[in-house]
């Protein structure tokens, strides 16, 4: 692989100089110029409305004669001009050319957009009120079209392109949003767009409707991607392409997050309505990014000055929230935004199901049998976050961020027997909070620098006291990062970009767990210091073809190790609709989660971070491979990944075997070879979407007998169905997700003993029932009055209230008593939401 990215280096070679575009400021209009030679020559132009209005061309001398000022009009015009009696001038379109039609349209809010100047030939264009222009175009040569509307980034396009469509849609972004260009739009549905750098992009403010989701929660949303679910239903257990959840790397501005989740994994902990676009990167990150070796989910606020007060508030059956943007001055604006749970006031339908599907099969959940209880359990959830820029001037930007989320749980539990009353307390927290202070300098058009400086803390305590025994025990997990980043990036020519830094970064984390009868007590703090150099290179030759190939190099203080990171990302068009994609790279990871015991923070959260160390665990490093090809036109998308992944020095701690293998202590390596393919369909108002992924994921351990077996998250089959209508302000999806059982290890009874004890049989070859959901929402959005809007929307998750079972294991094992319990998803679970905007 590292031989492949220096071959590809090395036969870059340099492009051409910048494109200038040609100056178009003075022109005058058709129409004017039929005026002008009626009143001086006393002749009248015949001509259709639609032909002509918008049209001028660049100014001439009038005065030279009605005669020469025909003939010029002959040359540098699409029309004829042919001499009728009467002195009339029949102005028709030439034989060559016809009028197809073309719509721009305002990317980030997804509506037409008017004011927008074309230039193609001799002439421009203008489309002053309507949504829709006419371009006569020329069916005999490929002609570019410039287009460009204020405050927004010009576009270039070619005429072949708008004449294979009923009526091309061209999309612009706004001028302060620098985002890579879009090769596919409302991908799946609208709000979420497939990038020329082949990450998918959803943009929360204009998202659209998808099965089961009241609101715009992007990790609950890009589950809809092939390749991407949760085994769990869960946001806090997201599996891309077979990899466990802690080997995605979760951003926020720039800022690691340790904590995705409120409520214990049911929602995302950051608010939908905060963050603007979120990236999913499955494979070939930009070299900046170090960690997630299994994928980057980089979510973002809006880089743009707001200079209109935006606030919104709204509440759903689980938590009531808000949101602000409001200038502060013409440059400068802050956003704000917070939610809190209200089960504390009304215990919904929703929080039921919620708190039933986390709680199952674990302490807090009461024990059936025959003696009489008395609980009483407290939950809540909030989070805040705020985001402020500040130009400082043309070429300055500063940002600031906060995000602050904290989930509080506490159980007070009496159980009433014949002889005795026993009294039970817990208390679980769950903090997370981050920092960010982001300053970016444009020395010029071609160079900018950045700067970033963050931290980012995660805290999960819990307390469990059993005051008949007279026992506590606490157990912690802690996890502190700093660093920062220096990053430049240089446009050499039109054709090649490079980006290149420095990225300093310590981590440190806390386990620790007492117990006060009998005492014992065990704390383990470790910290590593990593410092990496990056370099990527952008070439894109045509605007058929870009090639991003890039490297990272890590030191890692503890192991006084350097890690060379390579990778490419190569796609090109080819025959108009078919695009080619090759993705490769390697990367590293310091941190994971490991499982010490299932019964860990009362078993709602069996999970604790823990840093590499020489001793015990390695750093884990990756291998992934994967080519692609997408096809699109008339409104059908198709699309075809081929991978393979490879990820080396995992942990057995940290894979959550509950097993043979669940105490052992071991390093070992995973490989998913798999395939995903897209069906999407649009017409009218309606986008359909059939996605299938086909994977084999397995294990190798050295020290397990078999060495080689099927991964605990191996899902062979995964197929989801959905539809989406979207009318004006209504938006309504439905759809169905249908995956393989997740394999499990049989139970073998002993017969040959006296005790008939039960053991393991080999592990992960039987496997749970098929998986099935049916979902729907809708939502609707009108204007009650002026810029006041109003937001209502309903869903289902689970619709037929199917019972789906994700997870199975054994109690008490070699013992004849052995237990099985079954983990299992939502029932059926509606959700409402209202929100006023203004």
């Amino acid at each position: 692989m590292r031989l492949l990215v220096f071959t590809c280096f090395f036969l870059i070679q340099l492009g051409n100089p910048i494109f200038a575009q040609k100056s178009y400021s003075d022109y005058v209009s058709l129409t004017d110029v039929f005026e002008k030679l009626n009143n001086e020559y006393q002749v009248d132009f015949s001509y259709s409305n639609q032909e002509i209005d918008g049209i001028s061309i660049e100014k001439f001398d009038l005065s030279i004669g009605l005669k020469p000022t025909i003939e010029h009009l002959q040359a540098v015009c699409s029309f004829n001009f042919e001499q009728l009696p009467n002195q009339i001038i029949a102005v028709v379109l030439k034989p060559e050319f016809e009028l197809f039609c073309l719509k721009a349209i305002h990317f980030e809010k997804q509506i037409a957009l008017n004011q927008v100047e074309y230039f193609i030939d001799n002439y421009k264009i203008s489309n002053l009120d309507d949504d829709k222009i006419w371009l006569p175009i020329s069916k005999n040569k490929n002609t570019e079209i410039y287009a460009k509307a204020k405050g927004f980034e010009k576009k270039i396009i070619d005429s072949k392109s708008v004449m294979e469509k009923e009526c091309y849609e061209l999309y612009f972004l706004s001028e302060s949003i620098n985002l890579d260009e879009v090769i596919i739009t409302n991908y799946l549905t609208k709000g979420i767009n497939k990038m020329k750098s082949g990450q998918i992009r959803f943009m929360a403010s204009y998202f659209g409707a998808l099965p089961g989701l009241i609101e715009p929660d992007v990790l609950q949303s890009i589950q809809a991607l092939p390749g991407v679910m949760s085994t769990e239903e869960s946001v806090s257990y997201l599996n891309v392409r077979g990899g466990t959840h802690d080997q995605n790397l979760f951003l926020w501005d720039g800022i690691k997050l340790y904590q995705t989740s409120h409520f214990f994994g049911m929602i995302t902990a950051l608010n939908p309505y905060m963050t603007q676009t979120t990236d999913i990167i499955k494979n070939a990150s930009n070299s900046e990014f170090g960690d997630g070796v299994s994928s980057v989910i980089n979510m973002k606020t809006n880089p743009k000055i707001n200079q209109k007060l935006k606030a919104e508030a709204g509440v759903n059956l689980i938590h009531a929230d808000f949101f602000v943007d409001t200038p502060i001055q013409e440059n400068s604006s802050l956003q704000i935004s917070g939610r809190q749970s209200i089960n504390q006031l009304i215990k919904t339908p929703t929080y039921d199901e919620f708190f039933n599907k986390v709680f199952q099969n674990t302490s807090v959940i009461a024990p059936i049998n025959n003696n009489e209880i008395a609980q009483d359990d407290d939950f809540s959830f909030n989070d805040f976050s705020f985001r402020w820029l500040y130009q400082l001037s043309k070429k300055d930007l500063i940002r600031i961020n906060g995000l602050f989320a904290n989930d509080e749980f506490s159980l007070n539990r009496q159980e009433f027997g014949t002889d005795l009353i026993s009294s039970r307390e817990s208390n679980l927290d769950q903090q997370n909070s981050a920092f960010g202070a982001f300053y970016q300098r444009d020395w010029n058009k071609q160079f900018t620098s950045s700067f970033q400086f963050y931290t980012s803390n995660y805290q999960f305590r819990a307390i469990n006291t059993d005051v008949l025994q007279a026992q506590t025990l606490i157990e912690e997990n802690q996890v502190e990062e700093w660093g920062f980043k220096l990053k430049n990036t240089y446009q050499l020519n039109s054709e090649i970009s490079f980006v290149g830094g420095y990225q300093f970064n310590e981590t440190g984390i806390l386990n620790f767990e007492s117990i006060s009868n009998p005492f014992f007590r065990r704390s383990e703090r470790e910290a590593i210091i990593t410092n990496s150099l990056f370099l990527g290179v952008n070439y894109q030759p045509t605007k058929q073809t870009n090639l991003n190939i890039g490297s990272r190099l890590n030191h890692i203080s503890k192991f006084n190790s350097l890690l060379f990171e390579p990778r490419i990302n190569f796609s090109h068009r080819f025959f108009k609709h078919f695009i080619f994609e090759f993705k490769a790279e390697q990367k590293s990871q310091i941190t994971s989660q490991i499982i010490d015991q299932q019964s860990d923070f009362l078993g709602v959260e069996s999970r604790r971070w823990v840093l590499a160390n020489p001793d015990e665990i390695p750093v884990i490093t990756s291998e992934q491979l994967s080519f692609g090809l997408s096809y699109q036109k008339n409104n059908w998308l198709i699309t075809s990944d081929f991978y393979y992944k490879r990820i080396l020095d995992i942990t057995s701690q940290s894979q959550g075997f509950q097993n043979q293998f669940q105490f052992e202590t071991t390093q070992g390596n995973y490989e998913v070879f798999g395939a995903e393919f897209l069906i999407n369909k649009k017409w009218n108002q309606f986008s359909t979407w059939l996605s299938y992924s086909l994977s084999d994921n397995k294990y190798y351990f050295e020290d397990f007998e078999p060495q080689e077996f099927a991964n605990n998250l191996d899902i062979t089959h995964v197929i989801d169905l959905g539809i989406n209508y979207s009318y004006e302000n209504f938006n309504i999806a439905t759809g169905l997700h249908w995956h393989s059982g997740l394999p499990t290890t049989p139970v073998i009874q002993n017969t040959n003993t006296e005790d008939l004890s039960f053991t393991f049989g080999n592990p992960n070859t039987n496997r749970l029932r098929n998986f099935f959901r049916v979902d729907f929402s809708a939502n609707y959005e009108f204007t009650l009055k002026d810029d006041v809007k109003m937001y209502m929307g309903m869903s289902i998750w689970n619709v037929l209230g199917r019972n789906n079972v994700y997870n199975s294991f054994y109690s008490n094992p070699n013992h004849s008593m052995m237990s099985q319990s079954f983990q299992q998803g939502l029932g059926f679970t509606p959700n409402f939401s209202l929100r006023i905007q203004f």
